[in-house]
């Protein structure tokens, strides 16, 4: 017995006519009359006697009829359900913020107007299964800020790490980190990755960050150091200029702190084309925002 032999039954339960039924079934009259038999000898009951060129329901068969009904169409709206939903699954990207949200969220804004298809499902758990693509910070190991690697899946943007300072505290076009001990610090919450890379260096100079101020937000951080309540690591590219004219930007003495977003078709990415094509665009307005 399958879902298919169960409708068949229900059609022609309901036009009480092996010929009509067959008919609205779109199959041969015999290949209908066949299952019928099946489903009757499955059961082990009669579920119609014949009328003339008609059939009826037994008692049987009119029982059957009306536990299945509600079952069937439960299953059809189920069917449907899921068609809608894999189609709108197809037609969402999930991705993973955690990092250069406003450079992401741009891409976003350049790329919904000729998709707009596409629906963007957006978090910062870099951990679940659901991402589609993922941005995220890497420590660049050889400090070399500007590097690009662009792959199929994956791209990797590096850029260098300054310091926002006010102005008062500037002696020239470059500053030494150690010069910054005795400074208080605004930064990112220490469940942010760029946050853990910042203090694994005030480590490596002797010291670590006296900070005043935190948040998860990216863009709460970067306005109070741009108002000029503290000192904060600034990324050269991806935060933009800072906001204000007591605030100035400046790379550290050695040059060498450097971050690299790292951003990754996932493999359940690669399976969905609203991602692949999602993706790629990405990479062209990061690529566009590294050659200014």
């Amino acid at each position: 017995m399958d879902v298919r032999q169960l409708k068949y039954f229900l059609v022609t339960a309901q036009l009480e006519h092996v010929t009509h039924a067959a008919r609205k079934l779109s199959i041969a009259q015999p290949a209908l009359s066949q299952s019928l038999h099946r489903l009757e000898a499955e059961l082990g009951v009669k579920l119609f006697v014949r009328e003339g060129r008609n059939l009826r329901l037994t008692e049987e068969g009119a029982y059957l009829r009306d536990r299945l009904s509600p079952i069937v169409a439960e299953l059809d709206s189920a069917c449907a359900g899921l068609e809608a939903f894999a189609k709108a699954e197809a037609s969402t990207v999930n991705l993973c913020i955690a990092t250069a949200s406003v450079i992401a969220v741009d891409a976003i804004g350049t790329f919904a107007p000729q998709h707009a298809e596409t629906r963007f499902d957006v978090n910062r758990d870099d951990a679940s299964p659901r991402n589609d693509i993922i941005i995220d910070t890497v420590q660049n190991a050889d400090g070399k800020s500007g590097k690009t690697d662009i792959a199929n899946s994956h791209a990797d943007f590096a850029e260098r790490v300054c310091i926002a300072i006010p102005a008062s505290r500037s002696h020239g076009e470059a500053i030494a980190l150690d010069e910054l001990a005795d400074a208080r610090f605004i930064s990112l919450a220490g469940s942010r990755r760029f946050r853990s890379i910042c203090d694994e260096l005030c480590a490596s100079r002797g010291f670590e960050p006296d900070v005043m101020f935190e948040s998860d937000n990216p863009a709460v951080v970067r306005k109070m150091i741009s108002l000029g309540l503290g000192v904060g690591f600034w990324p050269e590219r991806s935060w933009g200029p800072v906001n204000g004219d007591d605030v100035i930007v400046l790379p550290l003495a050695d040059d060498t702190f450097s971050r690299t977003i790292h951003l990754e078709l996932t493999p359940r990415g690669i399976e969905k084309e609203a991602a692949r094509t999602f993706f790629e665009h990405l990479v062209e307005h990061f690529a566009s925002v590294w050659e200014r």
